[in-house]
């Protein structure tokens, strides 16, 4: 019996080609997309949870306030760990991590490369994490001082297959380091990222560096300790150890544990680790995926119930000869999950080819084989399964359900059938369309960081890193060699540059204001050159003057601090900094200029306030404004002007405009990925829709003759042929605008500098539904409108 209802499964499969290709091609890229999207799901949600006992792990975090404003940290005061493990028996091992992502300087012997990621970390930072150590034990590797641990790949990279441990490597060509051991290359899955780790001693007068907020602390809590009731101990440790409280000081800095697990893609507190995912990006995926698979489903339960006129009579026979309705259902359900087994068969061909582009777009290098994924696989297969034994079922009871003497005799009923079906039409448009809108709402976020006023010209500046101390020490010369070449109209020295952050910033005490609490703002060292070069607009005031002696003792403000402290004529008035001093008294700086608000970060961010100081000695890169023309004969001078100045150090640089560009590739990423999770979705919806619009023509193939006999055009059949799938289309657009509008405007919420939503979008998006719907109904309409129509009357 089996066997026959195989050998039916595929002659219907092989006789119905045009449905089965819909069908299969429908299932296969759907499936296709799940299968990647899962991957993508699986990977984010793995975060950290290839550690030992990783749900004991925690980083200790700030919450609190300044004056008022909020603060949520990630980074905690420097002697915690030393303190958390001496004064609480329930901490197994603590570490304070401090990343160095900038580009470092790394030389061993002939070899010498710039490098990033290199992290100090305390002595127990390899008890508390549980990375694969090669060479060395977690319990010497970082035990003395000027100890090294590589990555792997690190290793190689500069001692090929020997044993490196116990060689020295130096960094920026001032310091030297030993290594101590060798790590596996990290994980994908791990916030941490690092190509090496530095040991950082402990500091001995632990009680007077309360102060600094400058380390990532981890914790591994013992086993079987509650975390909640761990964080009251500790909640009110650092108040305590810094001798101050609210009330006194305007200053709360309260304590929290942070899960490891939850970092990637919970924690959005300030200082993090590099850019972590986000879960609101899990479940959009996730649904995006969902919805993709329900429109394929769609396809295939539309298409079967309404190519039942076709199979109608061979129902009816079936049923005369002796076939029951379970036998019948039986034999439709194995059609259904036959043609999602050869789906899935393409899908993973697809998934190979596809494979590569997707992982371009999410930045992340997923890896998918049958023997690494088989459990997921298993999962995947069992569950294509149920949904082809799900959505088979009920086109299975319908056409099972059939009268065999009304189907022999040609009359099948089916008008509540295409409501059903006209209703997930108009659902699978409602996806399209929703997606449709929300990519052109992300895509026209992307052209207002574009546009928006940045307060600087980033165009034709070039940013070069000061790596060693050498460099540092030559800056002031590098600055005025590089301003007498021929095409650079400007050079100065600074702490940073717009697009790369200011400092975390401290408390200040500005005239007029109570001296018992501070107000919090962000910091820039810079020179007087640094005005013109990056073109900021001076809004009152002067600019920082290099040849004042002074100058040390003025400060340039933006004018979001200005707002902030409620001063209309700001100039002149004062700060008190709690680390400029004389016989330790706080001394005034004066305020000479303010700058127009320009952006230092990201443009999800908004502009905070800020204080400029003229200090060209605190120093960390150089910026060349470059004449327009022939940018890279100019850079080849800068070059040779460099290597003449460090010869053998390896020339490196920025170009402003791309590296302010790049710090929003997360946003551009979204919209490329959701531009082509739209094509595909309408792409499948259309595969459908034609098929439909097949299965209509054919119904009305009579009519269409008659009509073409008393005169009809081309022209008007196709019309009325597509008036009613233009009727679902509208009605598709009326539900999904509200269902786009909703969900964009939450994720808008994220950036403090948004667009408006705009109806253009959702009359864009409709009318690309419509048209895209209009020309794949046309496509089939057409040639039934230009068939003979003495062929459709011939036996009438």
């Amino acid at each position: 019996m089996f066997k026959n209802y195989l050998k039916v499964a595929f002659r219907n499969l092989i006789k119905n080609k045009s449905l089965s290709v819909i069908n299969i091609l429908g299932l296969a890229i759907s499936i296709a997309v799940c299968f990647l999207i899962t991957l993508f799901i699986l990977h984010e949600t793995s975060y950290d949870k290839f550690h030992h006992n990783y749900e004991d792990l925690y980083r200790v975090t700030i919450k609190g306030q300044i004056t008022g404003q909020p603060i949520e940290y990630a980074v905690s005061m420097v002697p915690l760990p030393t303190a958390l493990k001496a004064e609480f028996p329930d901490v197994e091992a603590a570490a304070g991590v401090f990343p160095r992502q900038a580009k470092q300087l790394m030389s061993f012997e002939d070899k010498q490369f710039f490098e990033t990621s290199l992290f100090k970390a305390s002595a127990e930072f390899f008890d508390v994490f549980d990375y694969e150590l090669l060479r060395g034990s977690k319990e010497t590797v970082l035990s003395e001082p000027g100890s090294i641990v590589l990555t792997e790949t690190l290793a190689e990279k500069y001692f090929g297959s020997a044993d490196p441990v116990g060689e020295t490597i130096s960094l920026n060509e001032t310091e030297e380091y030993t290594v101590s051991g060798v790590c596996a290359d990290l994980p994908t899955n791990s916030h941490i990222k690092f190509n090496a780790v530095i040991q950082v001693p402990v500091m001995e007068d632990i009680e007077q560096n309360w102060g600094s907020f400058s380390a990532h602390n981890y914790i591994r809590l013992k086993e079987g300790v509650d975390p909640e009731i761990f964080e009251d101990k500790i909640k009110n440790l650092a108040m305590e150890k810094m001798g101050i409280t609210l009330e006194e000081t305007g200053m709360e800095f309260l304590l929290f544990l942070e899960p490891v697990k939850d970092i990637h893609l919970y924690s959005n507190l300030s200082y993090n680790l590099g850019n972590n995912g986000s879960i609101t990006y899990v479940y959009v995926f996730s649904i995006i995926a969902l919805f993709i698979l329900i429109i394929a489903y769609i396809n295939f339960i539309n298409l079967t119930t309404a190519h039942h006129t076709i199979r109608a009579k061979e129902i009816g026979v079936r049923k005369i000869v002796g076939a029951n309705k379970s036998k019948l259902i039986s034999q439709f359900l194995l059609e259904s999950i036959i043609l999602t087994l050869i789906s899935m068969f393409f899908a993973f061909g697809l998934i190979e080819l596809l494979q590569p582009t997707f992982n371009k777009l999410i930045g992340i290098e997923l890896g998918f084989s049958l023997v690494a994924h088989w459990k997921y696989l298993v999962i995947g297969v069992s569950f294509m399964v149920f949904m082809a034994i799900l959505s088979g079922l009920y086109p299975a009871i319908y056409l099972a359900s059939f009268n065999p003497v009304s189907v022999i005799k040609g009359s099948v009923a089916g008008n509540k059938k295409s409501i059903f079906r006209n209703m997930l039409v108009v659902f699978q448009f409602i996806i399209s369309i929703a997606l449709i809108s929300s990519t052109g709402i992300i895509y026209k976020q992307l052209q207002h960081f574009q546009n928006k006023k940045l307060g600087f010209d980033k165009n034709h500046v070039v940013i070069l890193p000061l790596r060693s101390n050498e460099s540092i020490e030559k800056a002031e010369i590098l600055k005025e060699q590089f301003r007498n070449i021929n095409g650079v109209s400007n050079t100065c020295v600074s702490s940073n540059y717009p697009g790369a952050g200011a400092s975390q910033g401290h408390g200040f005490f500005p005239e007029g204001h109570s001296e018992d609490q501070p107000w919090l703002m962000k910091t820039m060292n810079i020179d007087a050159d640094f005005v013109e070069t990056f073109k900021l607009n001076i809004l009152a005031g002067r600019n920082f003057d290099a040849a004042n002696e002074v100058e040390g003792r003025n400060i340039l403000v933006n004018e979001t601090l200005v707002k902030k402290v409620g001063w209309e004529d700001p100039v002149g008035k004062t700060f008190k900094d709690p680390f400029i001093r004389e016989n330790e008294e706080m001394i005034p700086i004066t305020i000479i200029g303010v700058l127009e608000d320009f952006h230092v970060n990201p443009l999800r961010d908004k502009i905070e306030p800020m204080v400029l100081y003229y200090n060209p000695p605190n120093r960390n890169f150089i910026s060349i404004r470059l004449e327009p023309g022939n940018v890279f004969n100019i850079l080849d001078n800068i070059e040779k002007m460099w290597k003449e100045m460090h010869p053998g150090m390896p020339f490196d640089y920025i170009f402003l405009n791309e590296h302010f560009n790049s710090i929003h590739h997360t946003e551009r990423n979204l919209a490329i990925t959701f531009m082509y999770f739209t094509v595909l979705a309408i792409l499948i919806a259309c595969l459908g829709l034609f098929g439909l619009a097949s299965y209509a023509t054919e119904r009305r193939i009579k009519e269409i003759g008659v009509r073409k006999v008393l005169g009809s055009t081309v022209g008007e059949i196709v019309l009325l042929l597509s008036k009613d799938f233009s009727k679902l289309v509208i009605l598709a657009n009326i539900v999904a605008w509200p269902i786009a509008w909703y969900g964009m405007n939450k994720w808008l919420q994220n950036f403090a500098y948004r667009t408006e939503i705009g109806y253009e979008v959702f009359i864009f998006s409709g009318l690309i539904a419509l048209i895209i719907a209009l020309i794949t109904v046309s496509f089939r309409t057409i040639k039934a409108a230009n068939s003979n129509p003495v062929k459709a009357l011939k036996y009438e």
